[in-house]
């Protein structure tokens, strides 16, 4: 009988796993420069997971800062916490929502 992954531990803990993940992100990842960020015109914000250890919070933290856009920070949660803390990241993902539509016409 096979165990199912819960028993078995996260799959980010899984060796091959860990290696097929490293390699996806060094061929398919390109850094996209702050020039063209400050080009989007759309209200834009920022949910990240306190504990991402792909892309870590203080990434998050620096182009908050550096491009003015808003940052929200799901507690308990790491890089895909749309997944990890599904409520959480709807509750900020909403609260996003309403600030947006105050600024639509704001960005032009």
């Amino acid at each position: 009988m096979r165990r199912s992954m819960r028993t078995r531990g996260p799959r980010g803990a899984v060796p091959h796993v860990k290696r097929t993940m490293r390699q996806l992100i060094k061929t398919g990842t390109r850094q996209i420069v702050g020039s063209e960020l400050q080009r989007i015109t759309a209200p834009t914000a920022l949910l990240w997971g306190r504990h991402d250890r792909m892309v870590p919070l203080r990434l998050a933290a620096a182009a908050s800062a550096s491009l003015g856009w808003p940052l929200h920070v799901i507690d308990d949660a790491g890089h895909a916490a749309h997944v990890e803390r599904p409520a959480a990241f709807l509750r900020e993902f909403s609260e996003v929502e309403i600030m947006s539509r105050g600024t639509e016409g704001e960005r032009s």
